[in-house]
């Protein structure tokens, strides 16, 4: 049987979130791989968003990554880069951390987004409250209060925000009328109830 990820939900009564524990090279592969999925996922929407226009992406996450990737340009005084380049560029500002931190100490925790902090620098405050492993490497489903319905200042559609980045939902990344956006969510809430269903029964059954 193949090794098990590990997860950690980190904090306290008022905030906590959920880290994965990478201990090992398999899990930081893995770890790489997710993030390399995330960085094409956010290309295409860069690639899609007005060249003229920082940021206006999709998500903000792909606009975060459109303005550092602009950054770059403009250091290496390039007009455009190609899709190799672009996402070599993005894989590696977003990995870098990570892949220092475990080179160093052989340790550290990432969260659903990419960022990351040693697994030994846990604040005063903070303590770990659950643990859960899976054999995918998949972040535990946390609750529906952290899924939040936004809308920006002066725009005209809604977005649906999971850890602060906007998620796409049907082939759909913002809707007209907040009762779209929560019909949308309560839609997606309840296949990931019965997804995290499915892999708890795996889990119980491998064990």
């Amino acid at each position: 049987m193949s090794n098990k990820f590990k997860f950690h939900k980190i904090g306290n009564d008022v905030a906590s979130g959920w880290y994965a524990l990478i201990d090992s090279s398999e899990a930081l592969l893995a770890h790489l791989d997710y993030m390399g999925q995330r960085v094409v996922k956010n290309w295409k929407f860069i690639k899609d968003s007005p060249d003229n226009k920082e940021g206006h992406c999709k998500t903000q996450e792909a606009a975060n990554l459109k303005t550092l990737l602009t950054l770059e340009m403009q250091r290496l005084d390039l007009e455009q880069m190609g899709m190799p380049e672009c996402i070599n560029y993005l894989s590696d500002i977003t990995t870098r951390a990570v892949r220092e931190i475990f080179k160093e100490n052989g340790k550290v925790y990432t969260s659903k987004n990419g960022s990351c902090r040693p697994d030994t620098k846990l604040l005063d405050c903070e303590k770990i409250l659950e643990e859960a492993e899976s054999k995918d490497y998949v972040f535990p489903v946390r609750s529906k209060k952290d899924l939040k319905i936004h809308k920006w200042p002066g725009g005209k559609h809604y977005y649906i925000f999971e850890d602060g980045v906007s998620i796409t939902i049907g082939n759909q990344i913002k809707w007209n009328t907040a009762q779209y956006a929560q019909d949308a969510l309560d839609r997606y809430w309840g296949s990931v109830k019965i997804k995290n269903f499915t892999q708890m029964w795996n889990e119980k059954a491998y064990k």
